[in-house]
């Protein structure tokens, strides 16, 4: 049983290892601005480092046992929420699009993450079940339910919902004027709220790795359609 000295030392941890990386990489996105691909290959090591320094001095049980926790007979409902998710995210596009600088995106696409029509594919690829799976197993599975398994179930959902969100401001600040980048980041509040409620009722981050999928395979669909790839806009 953890005492109350291993408990504070554990949150102090993940906390402070958490901020660190999502920093680092919020600098690199910022001050380095380097291609996508190099930037993929720094946020996988950046990511892992707190989860690997984590299981070193509390061990590999609460994040290995996610990956036994969800139940198939749960994956219908997952399933469903997810393709409700992507069809979502598609629509309030369309609704939104008038208020959205394409064209501002598609040159950061095109110069500044070295994203063109022709690798996109592999990139969006990527994003979907790659990068979603390594943002998931970190603020979900790492952050979240480790902070939630510590006592600090409130916290958790604040701090780690408050970090994915603002982890994503380096992003995405160029491509949207003021009052949309606000919305924006308050849905991704929200999103990282549905993904931790998610994650803690069914105990697992893959849950949530199954929507996160789905969400990027509607921007991702998006992001075909201002390349020009699917020409609807």
């Amino acid at each position: 049983m953890k005492t109350n000295k291993i408990i504070l030392k554990e949150k102090y941890i993940i906390l402070i290892s958490s901020f660190i990386a999502c920093i680092s990489m919020f600098a690199i996105e910022r001050f380095i601005a380097p291609s996508y691909l190099i930037k993929s290959s720094i946020k996988l090591v950046v990511f892992s480092l707190p989860i690997f320094l984590y299981i070193k001095m509390f061990g590999f049980r609460s994040i290995r046992n996610q990956f036994s926790n969800l139940k198939f007979s749960k994956l219908k409902f997952i399933f469903i929420f997810a393709i409700c998710v992507y069809f979502f995210i598609i629509i309030l596009f369309f609704l939104l699009r008038d208020y959205i600088d394409l064209d501002v995106i598609r040159s950061n696409l095109l110069a500044k993450e070295n994203i063109t029509a022709m690798n996109f594919i592999y990139v969006s690829l990527y994003i979907s079940f790659v990068n979603s799976f390594l943002e998931e197993l970190f603020f979900r599975g790492f952050m979240f339910l480790s902070l939630t398994k510590s006592g600090s179930r409130r916290f958790a959902y604040l701090i780690s919902s408050l970090v994915f969100s603002l982890y994503h401001v380096a992003i995405i600040s160029a491509w949207f004027n003021i009052w949309i980048f606000i919305f924006i980041i308050a849905g991704l509040m929200f999103v990282g709220y549905i993904f931790n409620y998610i994650t803690e009722k069914l105990d697992s981050f893959l849950a949530s790795w199954i929507v996160h999928i789905f969400a990027n395979l509607a921007i991702n669909t998006i992001g075909f359609m201002m390349l020009g790839i699917i020409n609807i806009i």
